[in-house]
Formats: structure tokens, C-alpha cells, sequence
């Protein structure tokens, strides 16, 4: 006979369901635009049809089909030359990234491939584009659930600021996509978000890089992504995303995504009423968050503002309310430093 049958009988334990936890992986994960490099065979007696450049949906409209396009997902540099003739999407694995995914037309796809998977922008969090379209190609595609990070590539300084206002734009004078890729790699490789100040690229990116002070300025102050002409290579001059830092736009996903977590994982496992001690309870738990944040290792907040959630009473039934601020760390790019005599 069990030796337990008094504590069995006097208390019974349940367990308690385990609360839901979310995949954070897809803020790391990265689509690179490319065209396809197969073409359907044609019927026997009519001639090869030819491979068309731009890599754009067949219809033209505000929002863009995901189904119309494939997923290659490529775990080893090597195979991208099967996939598509684009030869500087490999300097996203240069950069660090030990997978990419290939975002192609379906029609530009061997339909029996079976490494070959079905498109959920949900999925990613970082968009390349390619020097496989035009801007204004790349401009036309948006997929409605995809709320991430778009990466562009151009010549032009004034499209570029342009943009600049929504996306991550690097200013590159043939256009290539090499240090965009690199640094991108670099970028989403790493354990914590970063923001890769004067990061040098590998010796044989070609990208273009910036000579002058002057230029640097007048696109550091536009928050264009550029490269300086380092003695080592070429070296990140600014990385930016929407006007902002490139970290701002992962680290406000990642913590609104946490806090979600914490106040959902709180309900499920406690099944609270809506009394002051409970709306406090889920106060500390969205809370907790914040403090995670601000400290060792992250530093993804900072500590020194006013960052706070409150969870209050709500006059609609079944909901509390809640109010909360957040101020992300800003990193430091340059220094001006005056002189005077000692």
C-alpha cells in the first residue's frame, strides 16, 4: 500500500495547465527576394520560353498574394546556384546567418521539389530585396501579414531617404546588394539585437563605400545606411531602420511580444478574477519584462527612463485596461568632443 494515501487523501494536487510560449525564432529569420531560375518545359514542337528579369507578382494591386510565391529554405551556401543565378545572396551566410530563405515565384520553381515550402509572411521578420527587380518592382510588394523589417539597395540618395522613412535603405552606387546582405547577416546572426557600429565586412565585398566626411554626414543626418572607406574594409557608417536604429524595430516586436506572453501565460495558469491583487499580479508579470530588458545582457531599454506598464480597472465587462512606456536604448554612433586649453 502507498505510503502516501494521507497526503493523498488530505490534499489533493492538480497540475495546472502549462502556459502557451511563443517562437521568437522568425525575428531571426530571413527572405531574400531572387528570380527563379527554372522554367516550365514547353509542350513538345514549340519553342523554350525565355526567363523573364523582374521578379514581380502577375497582378498589380495594394496588396500582394503570399500563395502567388515559394520558400527555398538553404542551409549550405552552395545550393542557392540551384535556386536562382543571383550570385551576392551568399553574403548573407557570409555575414553569419547559417540559414537563408529563398522568396521566389511559384513559377520560377521546380513544382517537385520537395525542399520546396508554402509562403507564411508571418513566419519572418526581415525582407531582402535584389538587384533581380527594380526599386519600383520591389516597392509594389506587400504582403499583408508581414509586418517586418523591408531591406532595399540603391543608388539614388533621394529614394533612398525616401525610403528611409519606412525601411532599411543602403546607398550603394551599382546598386548591388553585397554589404547590405553581409550586414544583414551579421546583424540577425548575433545572440542579442545590436546595432554593428563599425562593423568591417569581409575582404571580398565590393560594395561602394564613402569617402568624405562630409557625405558621411549628410547621410548619417538622413539615417541612410552607408559604409565607410575603412583601412580594413569596408566599415559600417550607420545601420537604420524607419528613421531609427535597425535594433528599435526587432526589440519593440520582440518585448510588445514577451509582454503578451507574460499577461497571457499569467491568465491561463492563475484564471484570475478582475479584483486590485489579481490586476497587480499581471502588472508584476508584464513588468517583469521590462526590468529583463533594461539589465544584462540585453540593454534593449533604457534604464535610466521612466519605463512602466499599469493594468487597471476596466468598465467593460471581462477586460482590464492598461497603460504603458517604453524608451529603447539609443546607441551611440559618433562623439563631438571640444577642446580648450588646459
Amino acid at each position: 500500500m502507498s505510503n502516501t494515501l494521507i497526503f493523498d487523501y488530505a490534499v489533493s494536487i492538480d497540475e495546472a495547465q502549462a502556459a502557451t510560449r511563443v517562437d521568437y525564432s522568425f525575428l531571426n529569420r530571413c527572405l531574400v527576394m531572387v528570380k527563379g531560375k527554372y522554367v516550365v518545359p514547353p509542350p513538345e514542337g514549340e519553342a523554350k520560353a525565355t526567363s523573364k528579369k523582374s521578379t514581380k507578382a502577375s497582378e498589380e494591386s495594394a496588396i500582394t498574394d503570399p500563395s502567388l510565391y515559394k520558400v527555398v529554405p538553404i542551409y549550405d551556401s552552395t545550393s542557392i546556384a540551384n535556386y536562382t543565378d543571383n550570385t551576392e545572396v551568399p553574403f548573407l551566410m557570409k555575414g553569419g546567418l547559417e540559414s537563408i530563405n529563398l522568396l521566389i515565384l511559384a513559377t520560377e520553381v521546380d513544382p517537385v521539389d520537395e525542399d520546396v515550402i508554402s509562403f507564411d509572411p508571418t513566419d519572418y521578420f526581415t525582407l531582402c530585396f535584389s538587384a533581380d527587380m527594380t526599386i519600383e518592382e520591389a516597392q509594389a510588394i506587400n504582403f499583408a501579414d508581414f509586418d517586418g523589417s523591408k531591406v532595399y539597395a540603391t543608388a539614388d540618395k533621394a529614394l533612398a531617404e525616401e525610403l528611409n522613412q519606412t525601411e532599411t535603405a543602403f546607398i550603394e552606387n551599382s546598386d548591388s546588394y553585397q554589404g547590405a546582405y553581409e550586414e544583414v547577416g551579421h546583424f540577425l546572426s548575433r545572440t542579442y539585437f545590436r546595432n554593428c557600429q563599425y562593423h568591417v565586412l569581409s575582404g571580398d565585398n565590393e560594395t561602394s563605400t564613402i569617402w568624405t566626411v562630409g557625405e558621411a554626414d549628410d547621410l548619417f543626418n538622413k539615417r541612410i545606411s552607408f559604409f565607410l572607406n575603412g583601412s580594413d574594409g569596408p566599415t559600417l557608417g550607420f545601420f537604420g531602420n524607419g528613421g531609427h536604429a535597425i535594433t528599435k524595430r526587432y526589440v519593440d516586436r520582440l518585448i510588445h511580444l514577451e509582454v503578451q506572453e507574460a499577461i497571457t501565460a499569467y491568465i491561463q495558469t492563475n484564471e484570475p478574477n478582475n479584483t486590485a491583487v489579481q490586476r497587480v499580479n499581471i502588472e508584476e508579470a508584464a513588468a517583469a519584462v521590462i526590468t529583463k530588458y533594461e539589465g544584462y545582457p540585453y540593454f534593449y531599454l533604457d534604464p535610466d527612463a521612466d519605463n512602466y506598464i499599469n493594468i487597471m480597472k476596466s468598465n467593460e465587462l471581462y477586460y482590464v485596461n492598461g497603460a504603458a512606456k517604453l524608451k529603447d536604448a539609443e546607441p551611440i554612433w559618433r562623439a563631438q568632443i571640444e577642446v580648450t586649453e588646459a
